[in-house]
């Protein structure tokens, strides 16, 4: 009989015991979208070649150069009470990599990366992340929030390049600050031979819980 007892306490109990659990594991996502302007980034090196009516009639001639972007990005922002203070993110996006500002020709071969393969091309990118942020203060993110964090990057280029060039792991580096539905963030992000500071504006969105 106490047996039976101890047995109706602990499932009388466990209904609770689960709802404390949901109550405690329960996420709240924040959605945003940002448009993101990259400044001329650091120099990449590509290689072309010139003919010339003398014996060689080819010399390997490489510049020097580098590329701005502007983007859109789409984010969500998961907050949980168990990891406060800090955010997991997750994030997609398009960049469009244009015209480089600075052009210097030199005699020293470095051609590797996206960059230097593709020359003076533009090209496209599709940028993936996974990051953690963490966020100040915490209790009030809906108003007010200062952000910092670092995420993983998974960049699918679109251009004229080989198979085994297209999927580039990268990370970003990024900080800000959010009032209310606005948010103002500086951000690094590298990816090959591509490497650029950028700022990005964005709106964000009501959190909703899941």
């Amino acid at each position: 009989m106490r047996a039976i007892g101890i047995v109706l306490l602990i499932l009388a109990g466990t209904p609770a015991l689960f709802a404390q659990d949901e109550a405690n594991s329960e996420w709240q996502i924040m959605p945003g979208v940002a448009v993101v302007k990259f400044f001329p980034g650091e120099n990449v090196r590509s290689s072309r070649d010139i003919y010339l009516p003398t014996y060689p009639p080819i010399l390997p001639s490489y510049s020097e150069h580098n590329y701005s972007g502007t983007g859109i990005s789409f984010s969500a922002r998961c907050f949980s009470e168990d990891i406060k203070p800090l955010a997991l993110t997750f994030g997609g996006g398009i960049t469009w990599y244009y015209q480089p500002e600075h052009i210097s020709f030199m005699m020293s071969p470095n051609v590797s990366g996206v960059g230097g393969v593709l020359g003076r091309q533009d090209f496209t990118a599709f940028p993936v992340s996974v990051g953690v942020q963490a966020v100040f203060p915490y209790a009030s993110r809906e108003k007010l929030m200062v952000f910092a964090g670092a995420e993983g990057n998974l960049h699918f280029v679109s251009g004229n390049l080989a198979v085994n060039q297209q999927a580039k792991a990268g990370y970003t580096l990024l900080g800000g600050f959010a009032v209310k539905f606005l948010e103002f963030g500086i951000r690094y992000t590298s990816f090959s031979d591509i490497k650029n500071l950028g700022a990005h504006f964005g709106l964000r969105f009501k959190s909703f819980g899941i």
